[in-house]
């Protein structure tokens, strides 16, 4: 009776093993393409902004449109540079609509959209791409706090906008810390998802060596088998011949 052969294990184990290479880097994609067409809507922050405070809506739909065309040009470069490009573009947006708000009560409000564009770098699931963000967030209140005050301040004085930097600064870092923390820990239970499929593909595949060794041992068993039949069967014609003979 010919037995069918069970399906080989080891491409089972190839597909796990790539699934759990590529999670990682589909999830990173995803988030990219979230965030790059975040920026582009949020294009339209920098318009109500100014529209709220009276500013020129023209700058505002300058600014909100070239961030945008960078968030979505961000997709065409490579991944590693693509998403802190991507990040920076959000959080440039937030500034515009910051600077838009000039001189209106709620300026100092538009603040907590930079700790929320710095939270949503998360989705992409990318160190560099947080850091990237929280850079930005820093340098844009550090260079204007200084130059400018007044396009990210309702300045009072020097040394009042000095000590809302220095705030602000420091939830920048706390909150970039727990991120970098986060992205660290999905990052080690990924390595741990690769090194548990390479695991399984390693049992897998010594599986198959001993079902295929197995499988040769029966076969050669068989042939035997069969060998001894033939031998029996030709005994017995001997044995036959022989009493015919007497």
């Amino acid at each position: 009776m010919t037995q069918t052969s069970p399906a080989p294990l080891a491409p089972a184990a190839d597909a796990a093993t790539d699934a759990a290479t590529d999670a990682a880097e589909v999830a990173r994609r995803r988030g990219h393409v979230l965030i790059a067409r975040a920026a582009a809507v949020c294009g339209l922050l920098p318009l109500g902004g100014a529209a709220m405070a009276g500013a020129s809506l023209l700058a505002a739909l300058a600014a909100g449109a070239f961030f945008a065309v960078l968030a979505v040009f961000s997709l065409r470069l490579a991944p590693a540079l693509g998403r802190p490009v991507a990040a920076i573009a959000l959080v440039a947006q937030v500034a515009a609509l910051t600077g838009t708000l000039s001189g209106h009560p709620w300026q100092l409000d538009s603040h907590m959209y930079f700790f929320a564009a710095l939270a949503a770098t998360l989705v992409m699931n990318d160190r560099s791409a947080t850091l990237a963000a929280a850079a930005a967030i820093v340098v844009h209140h550090g260079v204007l706090t200084l130059a400018v005050p007044a396009l990210i301040y309702p300045s009072v004085s020097l040394l009042v906008d000095l000590g809302r930097l220095l705030a602000h600064g420091a939830a920048v870092v706390v909150e970039t810390a727990a991120l970098v923390y986060a992205i660290g820990t999905r990052a080690r239970l990924d390595a741990q998802g690769r090194e548990d499929a390479e695991r399984l593909r390693a049992a897998m595949d010594e599986a198959e060596a001993t079902r295929a060794e197995a499988e040769g041992a029966r076969t050669r068993a068989e042939a035997a088998k069969a060998e001894a039949e033939s031998a029996s069967c030709a005994a017995r014609a001997a044995a036959r011949e022989a009493e015919e003979e007497k």
